[in-house]
């Protein structure tokens, strides 16, 4: 087998050259990916003492991808950025399984979770292209997908989110052209407006303090489903 990349000097290269000295690592965006490789990664992160997010911290996965994040000892604080488009976050302090079989889970009693007013907890609806293409007429033709808001989780006995936090889930709008009737029997490809919905903003507590934080989990637009 050969690699073939067009440069005379890597055709030439003898056989046991290491691919770090002939390639290097690119970072390829969802939109030029096959749609079987666009979702985003799963982050777990399972913690026996403490879960902190410090301030000016972010913790971020593409879409549809998801961060958990899990304090066994009960005690959870996040002041950073978690960012999941259309995805999910989870955090959770004290939420533990019965016996260890993982079939029951219950919530530890004096667990405690704070999200500070520095936080942001993150996964709005998206909207990426996929392809570009031209019309007979030389017109641009946009194809791509829409996503709807995720989901933020929150879990713990005593619950404190303050004032200044953000918490979003909402849905996005774009516009993408689409095969549609020309009125005439015919299909064309016409600009669509798309909206996608709000998501969820699911939490499981016994003691909930709210400091007016920012909830937002309206959809894209005036056709969609809020949250």
């Amino acid at each position: 087998a050969s690699l073939n990349s067009g440069d005379t000097e890597t055709l030439l290269l003898p056989t046991g050259t290491p691919f770090d000295d002939i390639s290097h690592l690119l970072y390829l965006p969802p939109n030029l990916r096959s749609g079987d490789q666009r979702s985003g990664v799963e982050i777990d992160i399972v913690a026996s003492d403490a879960v902190t997010v410090s301030e000016g911290s972010t913790l971020s996965t593409e879409v549809g991808g998801s961060l958990s994040l899990r304090s066994n000892n009960g005690t959870g604080v996040v002041a950073g950025t978690l960012y999941a488009p259309a995805g999910q976050i989870s955090i959770s302090a004290g939420l533990n399984s019965r016996s260890g079989t993982g079939d029951e889970e219950f919530i530890e009693e004096g667990s405690a979770l704070i999200i500070e007013g520095s936080a942001r907890l993150l996964t709005p609806g998206i909207s990426y292209i996929t392809s570009k293409e031209l019309n007979s007429e030389g017109t641009e033709l946009v194809n791509g997908e829409i996503f709807d808001g995720g989901e933020v989780k929150l879990v713990s006995e005593t619950l404190l989110i303050e004032d200044g936090a953000i918490i979003d889930v909402s849905g996005t709008s774009t516009v993408f052209d689409l095969p549609v009737s020309d009125g005439a029997g015919g299909i064309a490809r016409l600009p669509v407006e798309l909206e996608s919905d709000g998501g969820q903003v699911y939490i499981a507590t016994r003691n909930f303090d709210f400091e007016g934080a920012s909830f937002n989990a309206a959809g894209g637009g005036a056709s969609s489903n809020g949250g």
